[in-house]
C-alpha cells in the first residue's frame, strides 16, 4: 500500500524518477522517463552504488538524451530502495557543444591572425602554410600573374614552399581570369582577385578532414587577400628595382650585387653569356620598336632555361644577357643549352619577320672555382661563337 502510494505521488508530482530495489532491480520508471533496452539492461552496472556518490552523469546513446541524475536512498535493510530524480539536460548539452565549437573556431581564426601578421614581411606566398593548416587541405596552389603578362608565378604549399615562373598559356590563363566559383570536388578556388594591376587565384586541395567552416570564414579570406595584396604591392617595388622593364629578367644592378655574393657560393656552377646579334642594324633599319621586339623574343628563348629558383637570367646590357646556374653540371648544362637552341628555333619559326640569333659562351666548374675567372672565359667562348655565327651568316666578323 505504502509503495502504491509513493509511486502515485511520484508519478503525479515528478514524473521524472526511476527507483530501484538494494539489488538494483527497476521497481519504478517514471512516466516522463524513456530509457533506450540497453540501458535498463546496464542499469544495476550504471548506477551508483556508493552511498557517498549522490549525483552524476547519464548518456543515453540510442535516444542521444543527456541527464544529469540525483540519486538517494530511503528504507532500512531489504526493505530499501534507491531513488533517481532525472533531469534531461540535452538541449544544454548541444548548447554547450556549439559554444565550445564556436569558442574553437575563435580560437583558430585568432591564432591563423596572430600567425598572419608575423609573416607581414615575407612573400605573398608564404599565407599558404598557414591557409592550409587553417582548412586541413592537402596542399595550396597560389597562381600570381607576373608584370610582363607573358608569364606567371605559380606557388604551392605542402610540407614546403616552392615558386616556380611558368610561361602563361591558355591552360595557365583559365586558373586566372573570371570571377566564378571553381570547384572538382578535389581543387577549390578559394579566392581571385587583383593586386597592383596583377591578376592572382588561390586554390587549395580538398582531404576527408577539409573543414567548410573555416574555409568558408569571410573574416579570415579578407585577412589572406589583404595579407596578399599587401606582399604584391612590396615585392612589386623591389622587383621593380631588381627587373628590366623590357624582358622580365633580373637587371645588371641585381647582377652585380650577387656576383659580389659570388652567387651564393653553390657547389657547382654554370655560366651561360649571351649576346645578341644585329641590335644596331635592326634599330637602324626597321626602328627601336623592332630593336625591343628583338630584345623581346631573345628573352622569351632565356626565359625558357628558368625553371627554378637556382637559375636567374639577367640582362645586363642593351643587347647582353647572362644566365647563372647554381648547382648546375656541365652535362645538364649541355640540355639546358640544346633546349634553349631549340626554343631559339621554334621561336624564328614564327613568320613575324624578325629572325634572331644570339652568341653564347657556356661554362660549368664544380668545387673549388673562381667566378672572375668562369666570366672571363664565357666572355671568350661568347665573342668566338659570334665570329661563328655571323661568318656563317656572311656578315662583317667586327660588326656587333
Amino acid at each position: 500500500m505504502f509503495e502504491e502510494v509513493l509511486y502515485g505521488f511520484v508519478d503525479d508530482r515528478l514524473g521524472n524518477v526511476i527507483i530501484n530495489d538494494a539489488e538494483g532491480n527497476i521497481v519504478y520508471t517514471g512516466k516522463n522517463i524513456s530509457l533506450s533496452e540497453k540501458v535498463v539492461r546496464s542499469w544495476n552496472r550504471r548506477r551508483p552504488k556508493d552511498e557517498c556518490q549522490d549525483e552524476w552523469e547519464l548518456f543515453d546513446r540510442a535516444s542521444a538524451k543527456f541527464y544529469t541524475v540525483k540519486s538517494a536512498w530511503i528504507g532500512e535493510d531489504t526493505g530499501r530502495l534507491q531513488c533517481h530524480a532525472f533531469t534531461d539536460v540535452t538541449m544544454y548539452s548541444e548548447l554547450m557543444q556549439e559554444l565550445n565549437e564556436y569558442s574553437k573556431q575563435i580560437n583558430d581564426e585568432k591564432n591563423f591572425q596572430n600567425r598572419i601578421m608575423k609573416k607581414l614581411t615575407l612573400p605573398y606566398d608564404s599565407c599558404l602554410m598557414e591557409l592550409v593548416s587553417y582548412c586541413h587541405a592537402a596542399q595550396g596552389v597560389l597562381y600570381m600573374e607576373m608584370g610582363d603578362s607573358r608569364h606567371l608565378y605559380r606557388s604551392s604549399f605542402i610540407s614546403i614552399n616552392f615558386r616556380n615562373k611558368l610561361k602563361m598559356t591558355p591552360a595557365m590563363e583559365k586558373y586566372l581570369e573570371g570571377e566564378g566559383e571553381f570547384d572538382d570536388g578535389e581543387y577549390i578556388c578559394y579566392m581571385k582577385g587583383t593586386a597592383c594591376r596583377l591578376r592572382y587565384s588561390l586554390y587549395l586541395e580538398r582531404t576527408p578532414f577539409f573543414d567548410e567552416e573555416n574555409f568558408k570564414n569571410s573574416s579570415v579570406r579578407n585577412l589572406v587577400s589583404l595579407f596578399i595584396e599587401n606582399s604584391i604591392l612590396r615585392e612589386k617595388h623591389i622587383y621593380a628595382s631588381e627587373h628590366d622593364k623590357l624582358t622580365g629578367l633580373y637587371n645588371k644592378g641585381k647582377y652585380l650585387a650577387l656576383k659580389k655574393e659570388r652567387f651564393g657560393s653553390p657547389d657547382k656552377l654554370t655560366i651561360f653569356n649571351m649576346d645578341v646579334n644585329n641590335l644596331k642594324t635592326i634599330n637602324d633599319t626597321m626602328g627601336h620598336e623592332a630593336g625591343d621586339n628583338l630584345i623581346i623574343k631573345a628573352s622569351d628563348s632565356i626565359n625558357t632555361l628558368i625553371t627554378s629558383d637556382d637559375i636567374m637570367g639577367f640582362r645586363t646590357g642593351g643587347d647582353e644577357f647572362m644566365v647563372i646556374a647554381k648547382n648546375v653540371g656541365e652535362k645538364e648544362a649541355q640540355d639546358m643549352l640544346r633546349a634553349w637552341q631549340n626554343s631559339l628555333n621554334i621561336l624564328n619559326s614564327k613568320n613575324d619577320g624578325l629572325c634572331v640569333t644570339v652568341a653564347c659562351g657556356c661554362v660549368s666548374e664544380e668545387g673549388d672555382y673562381d667566378v672572375e675567372e668562369m666570366l672571363a672565359k664565357a666572355d671568350k667562348l661568347m665573342y668566338e661563337n659570334k665570329k661563328e655565327i655571323k661568318k656563317r651568316l656572311g656578315l662583317p666578323v667586327e660588326c656587333r
